[in-house]
Order: C-alpha cells, then sequence, then structure tokens
C-alpha cells in the first residue's frame, strides 16, 4: 500500500492525505487503513492536529475506511451535502449485502 502526505498552502497547517493505494491483489486487506492512520499518527507527533483527506464517491471501501479513521464529511459547496446522502445510502447497501444472517 503507499499514500502521499503533504503539507500544502491550499490546506493551510493541515496535514493532507492523498493518493491512497494497494495493489489490485491485496485489497481487502485492512492496508490502507493501516498506511492512512500511520499518516495521521506521523502528522500529530509532528504538530499537526487536523488532517484533510479528499477521495472520489464512488470509493466506496476506502470511504468506509476513512469514516472508521474518524474523518468527517465536510461541505464546503451546497452539492456535496447530497453527494453525501447518496454515499452514506450507497454504504448502507454495501453493508446491507455484506451482513450475514444469524
Amino acid at each position: 500500500a503507499t499514500a502521499s502526505a503533504r503539507l500544502v498552502d491550499q490546506f493551510a497547517g493541515q496535514g493532507n492525505v492523498r493518493w491512497v493505494a494497494a495493489a489490485p491483489d491485496q485489497t481487502g486487506r485492512g492496508l490502507g487503513r493501516g498506511i492512512v492512520s500511520h499518516i495521521v499518527n506521523r502528522f500529530v507527533h509532528d504538530g499537526i492536529t487536523s488532517v484533510v483527506l479528499q477521495t472520489d464517491d464512488a470509493r466506496l471501501a476506502a470511504i468506509s475506511a476513512y469514516l472508521g479513521l474518524g474523518f468527517v464529511p465536510q461541505y464546503p459547496d451546497a452539492s456535496h451535502a447530497m453527494r453525501w446522502s447518496a454515499v452514506f445510502v450507497a454504504l448502507g447497501a454495501v453493508r446491507a449485502k455484506t451482513k450475514r444472517p444469524g
């Protein structure tokens, strides 16, 4: 797995996590979650207490992992509330499909 950790002017004073990925044959093993957690811990170690992470709506597994790590959606544009609503509906559908009976 790999990811980029950056400090950029656009997010002054915040850490920026980008380009989180794992080899196709390694997906579903929690490697992305692990590397993002490591990056966040490194930012905290360096005194950076706010971290920004951007992703695409369709990356449901990644979004689920990021939410589990404590990231929360931001709505800088009016369209984002509707987009996040659709993401949460899709996440619920994925969970319902993978929930085991019993």
